[in-house]
């Protein structure tokens, strides 16, 4: 017998997908290793053996004692859907956050552009005031603080002499 259909004896019938997601591997690379077109890494060794309870010298070599066996298979299955149904969840609420960065991030945009906007308008009117408020006699400072804050003086123009 070899590794391969040791792996599919211990998988039983937990679907690939479930049993491949514990032991850290693609569905495909379970496959592969069930139809003995590849051998498992020490890594994947050591998560089904710990895992699934069996036997190191059993699953490599199928000498020994499988061990494990005690451990009811309905409860296997029950804790590996668990914890696939806690991934699927955390999946979903990945992709809904993800979305939201995507939102946050457009809406960070079109704000930005609208501060462009906004700057771009504010410049043109003081360029404006500058002409404009000399003829009045009167000139209008402004000044924008670091938190946005707007403070305005009125002040006399100074006397443009015709000399």
């Amino acid at each position: 017998m070899s590794i391969g259909e040791r792996i599919k004896i211990i998988r039983g019938k937990t679907p690939q997908k479930m049993f491949a997601s514990t032991i850290g591997v693609a569905q495909n690379t379970l496959g592969n290793y069930e139809r003995n077109e590849r051998t498992p890494n020490a890594d994947v060794i050591v998560a089904i053996a710990d895992t699934y309870g069996v036997s190191f010298d059993w699953l490599l070599t199928g000498n020994g004692e499988k061990k494990g066996e005690q451990k009811a298979e309905k409860d296997l299955v029950r804790e590996t859907s668990k914890d696939y149904e806690a991934t699927n969840r955390h999946k979903d609420q990945l992709e809904e956050l993800q979305q939201e960065i995507k939102e946050l991030r457009q809406d960070n945009r079109e704000l930005r552009q609208d501060n462009r906007e906004l700057r771009q308008e504010n410049r043109e009117l003081r360029q404006q005031a500058r002409y404009a408020e000399p003829l009045t006699g009167k000139l209008k400072i402004t000044t924008y603080g670091p938190n946005g804050d707007i403070n305005e003086e009125v002040v006399d123009a100074p006397k443009v002499s015709d000399d």
